[in-house]
């Protein structure tokens, strides 16, 4: 049987393009110290913060921040874990702030009311986050480890 001439070709091209992609790797992002900590509500246990994070992307291509696995600790205490954070849109060859809104579902309540004077007059004292972060684009996709990442600044 032969094959029509236009999907050879095109066979031929795209087979061209995933080796050409598969060979091709994702440059490190790299993440800046969060900055401008703002808190933005405190609902049952669903502590709601807005931060700015500068981020440079040294890759030719936008990659999304499509999920993440985070928990937050203070001091040596987690006090919770990221439950929602947004979806983010980094651009290629750039390097930019951007603001986040990263929703925490509390676990420990008692750490968190111990520290909520310090909290609700300029920021969570000695808050870290930890965990991955996963970073996709078109072909590729990738989990970012995060370890004692600062939340104050």
């Amino acid at each position: 049987m032969l094959i029509p001439r236009k999907i050879f070709y095109f066979a031929v091209v795209v087979s061209f393009l995933l080796s050409n992609v598969a060979c091709t790797s994702i440059q490190e992002i790299k993440i800046g110290d969060i900055h401008e900590v703002e808190l933005k509500g405190l609902k049952d246990n669903l502590l709601t913060l807005k931060v700015m994070v500068p981020v440079e992307n040294p890759n030719s291509f936008n990659v999304k921040v499509k999920d993440a696995d985070l928990v937050v600790m203070l001091g040596k205490k987690q006090i919770g874990k990221v439950k929602q954070i947004d979806n983010l849109l980094i651009s290629g060859k750039s390097t930019k702030e951007y603001p986040v809104t990263i929703v925490v579902e509390l676990t420990n309540a008692k750490e968190l009311m111990a520290n909520a004077f310090q909290m609700f007059s300029g920021g969570l004292p000695d808050a870290r986050l930890s965990g991955t972060v996963v970073v996709k684009s078109l072909f590729y996709r990738k989990k970012v480890r995060i370890e004692d990442f600062p939340l104050s600044k």
